[in-house]
């Protein structure tokens, strides 16, 4: 019996979409503008109404001295939609630290291109050099979408 129900995408097992950086080196921005953060996209089954939940999760460091601020926000690509923009804000140590954000997302038809929903992540530095660790596979990004609905 599933734990939630509704009319999305026929129902059936959760899909999910995950993505794991290549550890094939850290990734910086400088920009204080949003960018891509290279090898964070996915696409994943869906139609209107359904539900995702986007998470993401990364270790991160700013250059700078405190206090300075970073910022995170999953994306679905095909409408332009920000699913949530999300600020983080090193007030002590500026030593690499952990990052992590859930966010529940209602897909609307302009998501949706050829039945799926691609979602990406961008970032942006704040006043400094914002780098996130990609230096491993086991220190590096991961990004997965699960279609709660599906």
């Amino acid at each position: 019996m599933p734990w939630i129900s509704g009319a999305g995408g026929g129902g059936g097992s959760v899909k999910t979409a995950l993505v794991n950086g290549n550890g094939g080196g850290d990734i910086t921005t400088a920009s204080a503008s949003f960018v891509d953060l290279p090898g964070m996209a996915t696409t994943i089954a869906a139609v209107a109404g359904d539900v995702l939940a986007v998470s993401f999760y990364c270790t991160f460091s700013i250059n700078a001295a405190p206090p300075v601020s970073g910022f995170f926000r999953p994306m679905a690509t095909t409408s332009g939609t920000v699913m949530r923009q999300s600020s983080v804000n090193i007030t002590g140590n500026a030593a690499p630290t952990l990052y992590a954000l859930t966010v529940l997302y209602a897909v609307v038809a302009g998501d949706i291109s050829g039945g799926s929903v691609a979602v990406k992540m961008q970032f942006a530095a704040g006043s400094a050099t914002l780098t996130v660790a990609n230096s491993t596979t086991t220190i590096a990004p991961q990004l997965s979408v699960v279609n709660l609905l599906h």
